[in-house]
């Protein structure tokens, strides 16, 4: 009878943390949905704006005396046009978004050539098996958004480091893909553990507490799962 009890206890217990966990699922899913829409609006607005800055900065870029000058116009229009792409991906409803199949290893070098645009100073060391490079997959939006925003977070905390440098390594697996990201920064306080991935709260004073949320939900959609953890064996995050 007790060992009855005691199991039912233990049931009942798992029970509540299953359904609190789906609860804030739940939650959480709203909270994004609300987000998307406003994102999809947002979007809409800017276009204008950075149409007008792209022209000024070619313009800039033309009349430019020196090459240096010309160095910066060339890379301020190249993070201009990086901003219209994320912008018409938020314009675009899940219904109008295409799914395209593409090797792993044309993604990746795609992101890295995308971080090294906005952060050349860090050393990006990728471990791709070749079986794992040649690999083809329907590559979500969403999950490459994600991928690249690990990727830039590494980035941005090895730079407050001593090693101004990030690992990124591919496992295969028989139904799934292990993708993990290390940086070499000072890793995650009590805090940090505790709030990071909640809507509103950003380890970094100029962010907006978003990325790791929608990565959150981009990941559990498709039956995966998003873990954070200061690394045991050294310095920075593993992701």
């Amino acid at each position: 009878l007790c060992g009855f009890l005691l199991h039912t206890s233990v049931s009942a217990r798992e029970h509540q943390v299953a359904l609190g966990r789906l609860r804030e699922r739940y939650a959480r899913g709203e909270s994004l949905l609300a987000l998307a829409v406003q994102a999809a609006d947002a979007a809409h607005e800017l276009n204008t704006p950075l149409s007008v800055m792209k022209t000024l900065a070619r313009e800039k870029h033309d009349a430019a005396e020196s090459e240096e000058d010309r160095e910066d116009f060339q890379l301020m229009i190249a993070l201009l046009e990086q901003c219209r792409d994320t912008l018409k991906r938020l314009a675009s409803t899940s219904a109008e978004t295409t799914f395209q199949r593409v090797t792993l290893d044309s993604m990746v070098q795609a992101l890295s050539k995308r971080l090294n645009l906005v952060l050349p100073q860090v050393d990006l060391r990728l471990s791709v098996p070749a079986d794992v490079a040649s690999r083809s997959v329907r590559l979500d939006p969403a999950i490459e958004h994600l991928l690249l925003g690990l990727m830039r977070n590494a980035a941005q905390a090895s730079r407050t480091g001593e090693i101004p440098r990030i690992d990124v390594s591919f496992e295969a697996r028989p139904q799934t893909l292990k993708i993990v990201v290390r940086d070499y920064g000072p890793g995650l306080g009590r805090e940090e553990r505790d709030l990071i991935g909640r809507i509103g709260f950003s380890s970094k004073s100029e962010g907006m507490g978003l990325g790791l949320a929608l990565g959150h939900f981009a990941v559990e959609r498709i039956g995966g799962s998003l873990v954070l953890r200061s690394n045991p064996a050294g310095p920075g995050t593993i992701a």
